[in-house]
């Protein structure tokens, strides 16, 4: 919804993935090269050989660059870019037009505090032709996990842009429909 004060609607979405999701990711990979530093440059324990700590060191020095390099390439780029007539999911390059979709709901959030911050922010997208879709979702739908033919997962993003982004795509498709 647009307040009408605020001026006219943009006429794109931009959603990105939240910067504290981004900083967990990175301060959880700065853990790994500090472990791997320090592997390297301590004494081995008794029980280790000096081989296997420096094979551990620079095992968990690369793993926590590779984190942190992925933390820095996934903090600059857009998840979601929706237009006024599609979507455009940046992850799987993949570009849906709203009168392809029939429906659009989320993953209700379940528990307490802890579990509503860690669970799944997942778009479900009921679309009007699936077999088009099925081969993106086949491990979804045969798991059990979804019965939704396509989903989005915005997971990094923040709860506020997620709701931006549902209500985006229910007022478009509110649109195509009329």
């Amino acid at each position: 919804m647009v307040d009408a004060d605020a001026g006219p609607a943009p006429d794109m979405l931009i959603i990105r993935g939240a910067p504290g999701k981004h900083a967990l990711l990175a301060l959880g990979s700065l853990a790994f090269v500090v472990v791997g530093v320090l592997m390297l440059i301590l004494p081995p324990p008794a029980q280790w050989s000096a081989g296997k700590a420096i094979f551990g060191g620079v095992l968990a020095f690369l793993f926590g660059l590779t984190g942190l390099g992925t933390a820095a390439y996934a903090a600059t780029r857009p998840l979601l870019l929706l237009d006024p007539d599609r979507l455009v999911d940046v992850q799987r390059r993949l570009t849906i037009l709203f009168v392809q979709i029939r429906e659009v709901a989320v993953i209700p959030s379940t528990g307490g505090f802890l579990t509503r911050r860690l669970s799944p922010q997942w778009l479900l997208l009921f679309m009007h032709d699936p077999d088009k879709y099925a081969p993106l979702e086949r491990l979804s739908k045969r798991s059990g996990l979804t019965d939704a033919d396509l989903t989005l997962d915005l997971s990094l993003v923040s709860a506020a842009d997620f709701k931006r982004a549902r209500q985006w795509i229910a007022d478009h498709l509110a649109v195509e429909a009329a």
